[in-house]
């Protein structure tokens, strides 16, 4: 009995001392103090065989002697500040997130819009430690990233009223926004407009900071003094007072903007030979009253027309047809774009295989009212026009109405809608609509004859109306074809049909002048570009009424189009200079064009 109690005694003895061994040799992987357990050299705290050994405080000390030169924010392109070594002890590191930072611990991605924590593990003698480090963009990045988002209110080009300024960027509450206006007087630093006469440039400066950098920002523009309203009313008094106190003589500049308010102001005459480059006026050779007419336009969507009577003399003597010429030809080849057009007195070449002939064959209901266009009585003219006009004649065509197709799909030229006419004239269903002439790029077709009323308007055949006093042109505006080159094709057209019934610029008309539901012709409504159509078919007019007494040709190293007379210069570098020889009656002449993209 006794043995067996000094066997168990002993047992529990050597129980003990396994027990305490255990408790001495440990470890806790580093949180405290500890004595390192070695397995195949290495301890579970990642202490190896050899490594000095530190007690915890010890480690402690030496990691707060380093901990603050270790930044707590980097950015894109930063490198971590790591001692390998601190008092003879090797330090190393490690990061919870490594898709943040490379091998050498320099940050390599951040996100888009929020920074990001990531855990540093800092190992001494075994001792673990953690630092918290902010990853975020690299600063300047970041800075813009934040200027685009307050910047979707800053205004560009001409601004009336206040600008309601962010000041506070999401998800980021340490950088600091600043505004500074540039001129107080028109805008203060929060935004807010001062009344002011005219207008002012003014510029706003954003300034960022955060982590003692900056960032700055700075955005132009106008900012507006009196009303649209207000200043058409005063321009309607200066436009007078000029009329009122400006002889109009041969090469007359008629005014182009408002002094002080700004705005723009372009010019057509009734006589197409008067004005063709928007301002300078050409006399006639005889004496007349005629009209001029004005387009003048306030910022990107305000527009006025207007009409003023004007009594010319007529052109000195000293001014022969071949000085006109040659003043015509030196401002309109001045400079160019991507077509430029040489004229030579040339008609538009249009094709009729396509005619609607009602008396041969006729055509149904749907399509046209009548082949003849009524009597417009005096009183309606006077109303449509002005007091006195005399209709020129005999075919009561009064107008000329543009259209666009609207079909911007691939092949729906001129050749297709033709067509597509022709085959529906004689049938009853189908759509209602017609016009005289289709043109694209290269081809005008004529479908009916110009006196029969059609239905292009959406006006009814009424005296006056555009279906019952217009010729409609369908301009083509297919994808595969050619807008710039359609509208000088148009143009020429147009100004035939000018010539041919002793029409002028006033009897040109939208489809939309008639019906203003209508958006047509939609391009040129939507880019503002129909006093730049007038100013083409005014040039194509005069091309076609005094060139056209004159042999001319020319020579000029481009390529022309399909299109008689275009050339292009789409190849050609902005600013290049193209020489033109052009002979007039057996004399050579030498002009120059500027390529203006």
């Amino acid at each position: 009995m006794q043995t067996k109690i000094k066997h168990i005694m002993t047992y529990i003895f050597l129980v003990g001392v396994i027990f305490s061994c255990t408790f001495i040799f440990g470890c806790d992987n580093g949180s405290n103090d500890h004595t390192h357990e070695f397995i195949d050299g290495k301890c579970e705290c990642g202490a190896t065989e050899g490594m000095q050994s530190l007690t915890y405080e010890q480690a402690q000390n030496i990691y707060n002697s380093f901990e603050s030169t270790i930044q707590s924010t980097v950015y894109v392109g930063n490198k971590l500040n790591l001692p390998k070594v601190v008092n003879d002890v090797s330090i190393d590191y490690a990061v919870d997130q490594k898709k943040y930072f490379n091998d050498e611990f320099e940050v390599i991605m951040a996100e888009s819009f929020a920074h990001r924590t990531v855990n540093l593990d800092i190992v001494i003698a075994g001792h673990h430690f953690t630092k918290k480090i902010t990853v975020h963009q690299e600063l300047t990045s970041y800075f813009k990233k934040v200027a685009d988002y307050l910047n979707g209110v800053m205004p560009s080009g001409i601004h009336n009223g206040d600008i309601s300024l962010l000041t506070s960027y999401p998800g980021d509450k340490e950088i600091q926004i600043e505004y500074v206006s540039s001129n107080t007087a028109f805008l203060t630093h929060d935004g807010k407009r001062i009344d002011h006469e005219y207008d002012e440039s003014v510029s706003m400066q954003l300034k960022l900071t955060k982590n003692n950098q900056s960032y700055t920002e700075t955005y132009e523009f106008i900012s507006m003094g009196i009303s649209y309203a207000d200043r058409y009313d005063k321009w309607t008094t200066y436009i007078n007072d000029f009329f009122k106190n400006t002889k109009l003589e041969e090469g007359t500049k008629l005014p182009t903007e408002l002094p002080l308010y700004g705005g723009r102001i372009r010019w057509i005459a009734e006589d197409p030979t008067l004005i063709y480059d928007y301002t300078t006026l050409h006399l006639p050779k005889e004496a007349k009253s005629t009209h001029l007419m004005a387009e003048v336009r306030f910022g990107s969507t305000e527009y006025h027309w207007e009409l003023y009577d004007v009594n010319l003399d007529a052109r000195p003597s000293d001014i022969s047809d071949i000085d006109y010429i040659l003043t015509f030809l030196e401002t309109v080849t001045k400079t160019t774009e991507d077509y430029l057009v040489l004229y030579d007195g040339s008609l538009a070449d249009i094709n009729s295989d396509l005619l609607i002939d009602h008396e041969a064959n006729p055509v149904s209901y749907r399509k046209f009212t009548s082949t003849k266009r009524p009597d417009i009585p005096q009183e309606k003219l006077d109303q449509l026009l002005y007091e006195g006009y005399v209709m020129p004649n005999d075919d009561n065509v009064l107008w000329v109405v543009v259209h666009e197709t609207g079909m911007s799909y691939a092949g729906r030229d001129a050749l297709l809608l033709a067509n597509l006419q022709y085959n529906q004239a004689y049938r009853d269903d189908g759509r209602d609509a017609s016009w005289c002439y289709t043109v694209d790029e290269h081809s005008i077709y004529q479908s009916f004859p110009d006196t029969y009323i059609l239905w292009h308007a959406t006006d009814g055949s009424n005296p006056g109306t555009g279906n019952g006093n217009g010729i409609g042109i369908e301009m083509c505006v297919n994808s595969d074809g050619n807008y710039e080159v359609s509208m000088k094709n148009n143009a020429r057209l147009m100004a035939g049909l000018l010539n041919k019934y002793g029409l002028g610029m006033m009897n040109m008309k939208q489809h939309s002048d008639f019906y203003e539901a209508k958006s047509c012709p939609e391009i040129i409504i939507k880019t503002y570009r129909w006093y730049e159509y007038l100013t083409l078919v005014a040039r194509e007019y005069i091309s076609q009424t005094i060139l056209a007494n004159h042999e001319i040709t020319y020579s000029v190293n481009l390529t022309e189009m399909e299109t008689k007379g275009i050339y292009d210069c789409t190849s050609l570098d902005d600013g290049q200079n193209v020489q033109i020889q052009v002979t007039i009656d057996g004399t050579t002449y030498t002009l120059d064009t500027v390529i203006k993209k």
